[in-house]
């Protein structure tokens, strides 16, 4: 009855919080479970018995290799941790969890910052709390101030949730209108470097539109640079490793770089979803 009423009011809910609105059922689930498995066990052999032991000792060695990101766990008949980014992201998988991992990362790979590092950060923690040195991308929630800056080789950190363009304002696959807005914001954003030693041409720039506009393109254009990166990598490149399985690390030089951002796309829909 417990799970019949529970059931049909979780079904009939308009909000939809995941599995864990399902979460408070589970000691219900595992009484029962428990009662079938101790009857069964009485009835059954001992080759059967042999088995059950052997399932659940598989079953607690899977618990075990997984520790302590239990998050992280995917059934081994679906796919490893490793690819978890693949299928699930943001609670699923992603909570913005892992900065204190990559700070261990950066520590062992990274000794010294010799590599820049560039972050695309999804979560409510501060890197500046654990010490990262970093070049800060578009993140959510983005309240980083814009900095301009060029890509160039290094370490690139990108959340699962960010990598698979979920909450960005580039949501979903690259596609024509993305291409687009980028190629039109990379020509700016090339003109206004253009200026950078020459005082009179920059102010002439200013002039024509104040330091304002300009912001405001490079914003979009930091935007559309990241997504188009994440699109080159979903094709090209699986992450070299990953700090918790939440954050996604490549070493990219220049050539990888030069691919993702100026070669022909190598995802194109139509328009956005």
């Amino acid at each position: 009855t417990l799970l019949l009423v529970f059931f049909a009011s979780l079904l009939s809910d308009s909000l939809n919080y995941g599995h864990r609105s399902a979460l408070s059922v589970s000691p219900a689930l595992f009484v029962l479970g428990g009662c079938g498995a101790a009857a069964v066990w009485r009835h059954r052999t001992r080759w059967f018995r042999a088995l059950v032991v052997v399932l659940f000792l598989l079953r607690a060695e899977q618990a075990l290799a997984i520790y302590p990101d239990f998050l992280a766990y995917f059934n081994p008949l679906v796919d490893s941790p490793d690819q978890g980014y693949q299928h699930l992201v943001d609670r699923s998988l992603d909570w913005g969890m892992d900065l204190p991992r990559l700070k261990a990362y950066l520590e062992k790979h990274n000794p010294g910052d010799k590599l820049p590092v560039f972050l695309a950060y999804f979560g409510t923690d501060d890197p500046d709390y654990y010490d990262i040195v970093c070049y800060r991308l578009p993140g959510y929630p983005d309240w980083t101030p814009r900095e301009r800056f060029a890509f160039s080789p290094g370490i690139y950190v990108i959340s699962a949730t960010l990598f698979q363009t979920l909450y960005t304002s580039t949501f979903g696959p690259w596609n024509k209108v993305y291409e687009d807005e980028y190629v039109q914001t990379d020509k700016l954003m090339q003109q206004l470097e253009r200026t950078a030693n020459d005082p009179k041409a920059r102010a002439a720039l200013f002039a024509a539109h104040p330091p304002s506009y300009w912001a405001t393109i490079y914003s979009k254009y930091e935007k559309l640079r990241l997504a188009r990166l994440c699109s080159w990598l979903r094709h090209h490149e699986t992450p070299d490793t990953s700090a918790g399985y939440s954050l996604l690390i490549w070493n990219l030089d220049g050539s990888e770089l030069n691919a993702a951002l100026n070669s022909a796309p190598s995802e194109l829909d139509d328009a956005p979803l």
